[in-house]
């Protein structure tokens, strides 16, 4: 037992420098790309990192740590307001193959870009990867007055299904500015449990808001549910809001509906009309 214990001894020292060297080597690479990165700036960190995909496809996690460096993130800011399209679109490509959810971080930054096509490529990526730990960060976008983000921002949440609804419903409590887009996300995403807020919409001061609600409760409504809001808006001031509830008022068999689509027969608006004839045959 004695001679055993010396044994035991050297092989537990040799684990424990084993582990104290690989995470010493761990912390130099990573620090290492950090400085490497920084070095480089933006765009030209972007080209090497392209440039050298293969060679460091096994080190993705290193460069995950050292684009999450805060001085890293500095020094790029600082240069990308002043980058060409290219450079952007560069950038766009090098952290979503390396940087994980700190790369991700990097492409709704791009996202913010003023150029359409860095926005686009930004929101490919992110489409792509789905990040639901995203959410929070990416759904106020939908207010931005940047053209373009709020669409491609629309097209990742919807991307992400089911998982997005329940804080899209909390964000809609709380914002107003961009209610119609998340109703319309809502309704792509078939989200059922919504329904109670989307009837509650059908009497929002906006036009666009009425008229997307009209439209999801006509994705989402089973049983008639919401006939009631959706009757008092065929007679909305809006043409847009008249037309689309006759519409969904045809397509979810609302009887009660009928000697108001009559009446509508004779709308001002060829649109409405047209709808009203159309609904009036289905539910005949």
């Amino acid at each position: 037992m004695l001679t055993e214990q010396p044994a035991f001894l050297i092989v537990g020292l040799i684990v424990i420098l084993t582990i104290v060297m690989m995470l010493y080597l761990r912390m130099r690479t990573s620090g290492d790309f950090s400085s490497k990165l920084q070095s480089l700036g933006a765009g030209e960190a972007a080209r090497w990192l392209l440039e050298h995909k293969n060679k460091l496809s096994e080190r993705t996690l290193d460069i995950e740590e050292a684009l999450a460096d805060k001085e890293l993130q500095k020094r790029w800011d600082q240069r990308l307001l002043r980058a060409d399209p290219d450079m952007q679109t560069d950038i766009v490509t090098a952290v979503s193959e390396f940087g994980g959810l700190p790369g991700r971080r990097w492409l709704i930054r791009m996202l913010n870009q003023n150029n359409p096509g860095v926005q686009f490529a930004a929101a490919a990526r992110l489409t792509k990867y789905a990040d639901h730990q995203l959410l929070a960060e990416i759904i106020p976008l939908l207010a931005s007055k940047n053209p373009g983000v709020p669409a491609r921002v629309a097209e990742i949440i919807m991307a992400m299904g089911k998982e997005s609804v329940e804080p899209l419903l909390e964000h809609m409590q709380n914002m107003d500015e961009e209610k119609e887009l998340v109703i319309h996300i809502l309704g792509e995403l078939g989200a059922v449990e919504s329904l109670d807020q989307i009837i509650a919409n059908l009497h929002h001061p906006r036009d666009s808001v009425r008229k997307e609600a009209v439209i999801a409760l006509g994705k989402l409504a089973t049983d008639q549910e919401g006939t009631e809001g959706l009757i008092a808006v065929l007679r909305d001031e809006n043409w847009q809001v008249r037309a689309q509830a006759a519409r969904v008022s045809g397509l979810l068999g609302v009887k009660e509906a009928v000697s108001i689509l009559k009446e509508l027969i004779n709308d001002s608006r060829w649109e409405v009309s047209t709808q009203a004839e159309k609904a009036l045959k289905a539910l005949s």
